[in-house]
């Protein structure tokens, strides 16, 4: 089956749904689907873009996935 995962957080941010959308597309690629994966470039939980990253460029990863990180606009601190 082809999977299309579409939301902001997603691995390597270590805690809440970027770990568990990471997880279930790791798994679901194990079982034989498909997977492909538009999300944000990783920062959360330092509210930073990480250093191997760029909020301004698009990038594609390989993987167990095909991952691609798209521009985001990310706040520099949580939300009041």
């Amino acid at each position: 089956m082809k999977i299309l995962v579409y939301g902001i957080n997603y691995s390597p941010e270590l805690t809440g749904i970027g770990k568990y959308t990471g997880e279930m597309v790791a798994w679901m690629a194990q079982e034989g689907h498909e997977v492909r994966v538009i999300t944000a470039p990783p920062y959360y939980p330092q509210w930073k873009v990480g250093e191997r990253y760029s909020a301004w460029r698009y990038r594609r990863e390989e993987g167990e996935a095909t991952v691609w990180r798209c521009r985001c606009m990310c706040r520099n601190s949580p939300p009041p």
